[in-house]
């Protein structure tokens, strides 16, 4: 308050003070819940699952705690309940069965309910925007494909499924739009980036956010895929801010994973892609 504070009367100082402390603790719950969940990726990223699954277990229990008692950052808590909630799950999943497209419906689908309705606590629209959706929808398709051409030469994933015929395409693509696309673009987009703005602004939610969505690609261990993955999440981020369509970065998703999981693989020398190899996870 400085030099000014001292021409402003009693309640006014109480007030600048209140409002400082509140925004400290906010910063103080955004930064605790970043941390736990960032080095819960780093110890999968290096092989650890079983610390990183205490680390989500800690992030999620207290996401369930803290508003008891800082029931002014229950909003904040709210915007990351799912995240770990998603990778517990996710990781929890047994290993000894083949990675298949039917598991993303198992993992993604219990999400979808959930997701919806912090949205609808949260106050975020997941219909808002539908019309730029419907009109920017055939750009998506080019868009993807770049993006996902340069994704698939990170990774190489082996296909989800078995021919590229119309019936096998038309059903990954209903999964990765109707599953992955939808659950990760309301995580991570409409619900914490749009979250988080309120409390740090544009700019650092967009990169708060995204750069955990780049780290819940940790477990391809890959380091470049991280990366990539945080970029192609600002990108998504942007698009969101100013169409404020999940529709759209949800069918912009969609068809990556499409083309990463299905149509690549399956086509990977027509394309003057790397041979496919194997599917490194369950991780989209």
């Amino acid at each position: 308050m400085g030099f000014l504070s001292q021409w402003l009367p009693a309640q006014d100082k109480f007030a600048l003070a209140g409002a400082s402390r509140l925004r400290l603790i906010n910063l103080g719950v955004i930064a605790g819940l970043t941390g736990l969940i960032s080095g819960a990726e780093v110890f999968l990223f290096y092989g650890h699952v079983d610390p990183a699954l205490w680390l989500h277990a800690v992030a999620l229990l207290l996401c369930l705690i803290l508003p008891l008692k800082l029931t002014e950052q229950t909003t904040i808590c709210k915007a990351f309940l799912l995240l770990p909630l998603f990778r517990l799950v996710n990781l929890g999943m047994p290993i000894f069965f083949n990675v298949t497209l039917l598991w993303y419906p198992i993992i993604y689908g219990p999400l979808i309910p959930a997701g919806v309705l912090i949205a609808k606590d949260l106050a975020v629209s997941i219909t808002a925007g539908w019309r730029y959706g419907i009109l920017l929808a055939p750009l998506a398709i080019p868009l993807s494909a770049v993006m996902s051409a340069i994704e698939f030469s990170i990774i190489t994933p082996g296909a989800l499924i078995p021919t590229d015929s119309v019936f096998e395409v038309t059903l990954i693509a209903l999964v990765m739009l109707l599953f992955v696309g939808f659950v990760e673009e309301l995580l991570y987009r409409a619900i914490l980036q749009r979250t988080l703005t309120e409390y740090l602004g544009f700019i650092p939610a967009l990169f708060v956010a995204n750069a955990l969505f780049g780290l819940m690609h940790s477990a391809y261990g890959e380091p470049l895929e991280i990366v990539f993955a945080g970029v192609l999440g600002l990108v998504y981020g942007i698009f969101y801010r100013y169409t404020d369509s999940l529709l759209y970065v949800t069918v912009l998703h969609g068809l990556l994973n499409t083309f990463l999981f299905g149509i690549y693989p399956l086509n990977s020398a027509a394309f003057g892609l790397p041979f496919a190899g194997e599917v490194v996870s369950l991780v989209p």
